[in-house]
């Protein structure tokens, strides 16, 4: 398990990541990889940056454009997806 390798697709432009995470997941699936989804944040102030403060920034249309990618890569998996929303510094 420890030996599978991740996939990282950063979630940006909607055109771009939909054709990367397609090719992500089918790349994750023949070499029994993992798909890492990344999106980015921005925050008002450094200082927001490892808090809850950090999600100010975070719109709904930022999380329907995630929940979009988590369905396509489940889809390909036939599993539930793993999400992890922490803010890091």
């Amino acid at each position: 398990m420890k030996d599978r390798p991740v996939i990282m697709v950063h979630i940006a432009d909607p055109l771009w990541t939909a054709e990367a995470i397609h090719s992500a997941c089918a790349l994750a699936r023949s070499c029994a990889g993992r798909l890492a989804l990344v999106q980015l944040v921005r925050v008002q102030y450094l200082a927001y940056l490892g808090s809850e403060l950090g999600y100010d920034g975070y719109s709904e249309a930022d999380e329907e454009r995630l929940e979009a990618c988590i369905a396509v890569a489940e889809a390909y998996a036939r599993k539930k997806a793993i999400l992890d929303r922490k803010p890091v510094g």
